[in-house]
């Protein structure tokens, strides 16, 4: 583990506290989590009567939802507000984007022999505004970033693009799950 890692993971998380409010594009999927956690009841969503322009998938925002739960639950029993769960999806999301780089720069590592490369990566993301920002915003391209790191990260390791072949399936099905996250 480098400490660009912890140096990206903290970056995440500031970025969580410094900037804690939604921006408009990723409401629909933190309207969904927010549903998810707290009506239990698919009929009683907004989305099904306010769709959006865009029909997207709910599974990112199921599997956040899920994780997510027992520390909704604990937070309600305590009294606190709801804007702690929000957060509370924001760090796990950003924790599995974190989780998805810290592999992709395994293998780059891997890929180049080059541990000040892996450590270059790793600071170059940890210390740029972009990219940490966005690893903790419930778009549906986030989601789909934590799939496209680990794809490039499975590439890296089966070689390129000699070896590709080999694992060809594994490729498709990770292709697949973006394209859900995506659409």
């Amino acid at each position: 583990m480098f400490l660009s890692d912890f140096a990206l993971l903290l970056s995440i998380f500031t970025l969580i506290i410094i900037c804690p409010y939604t921006k408009v594009e990723e409401s629909f999927n933190m309207q969904a989590i927010h549903d998810l956690l707290e009506q239990g009841n698919l009929q009683n969503y907004d989305h099904l009567e306010f769709p959006g322009v865009v029909p997207r998938s709910f599974i990112g925002d199921v599997f956040i939802a899920l994780v997510s739960f027992p520390v909704h639950l604990s937070l309600f029993f305590l009294g606190a507000s709801k804007f702690y769960s929000q957060l509370f999806a924001r760090f796990l999301l950003g924790l599995l984007c974190w989780i998805s780089f810290v592999n992709f720069r395994k293998s780059v590592v891997h890929r180049y022999k080059s541990v000040r490369l892996g450590a270059l990566l790793g600071l170059i993301l940890a210390f740029q505004f972009h990219l940490p920002y966005y690893m903790s915003r419930t778009l549906p391209n986030t989601f789909a970033f934590i799939f496209t790191l680990n794809a490039f990260a499975l590439w890296h390791q089966v070689g390129i693009p000699n070896r590709f072949k080999t694992n060809k399936s594994d490729l498709d099905y990770r292709a697949q799950r973006i394209t859900v996250f995506m659409y």
